[in-house]
């Protein structure tokens, strides 16, 4: 249904849009101090999070755990 409404073109474009914002998102990332890219960009997708010294892996998951489930409220 969306490839008759939009078309071909319009979908493609959009899908190449998605890549390119997530691309950007990973240059701009990896330019601040205590990010971290846990998967790079695929797709339209990347994996990121907060990742200050001085705590445990452990302390980092409940760290962005916590910042996440603030993001959803």
């Amino acid at each position: 249904m969306t490839l008759q409404a939009l078309g071909t073109n319009a979908v493609g474009e959009a899908i190449e849009h998605g890549v390119q914002l997530a691309e950007w998102a990973e240059d701009e990332i990896k330019k601040h101090n205590h990010w971290e890219i846990v998967s790079p960009a695929k797709l339209a997708t990347v994996n990121f999070r907060y990742a200050p010294t001085g705590l445990s892996e452990q302390e980092l998951d409940s760290l962005n755990k916590r910042i996440s489930q603030e993001m959803m409220k």
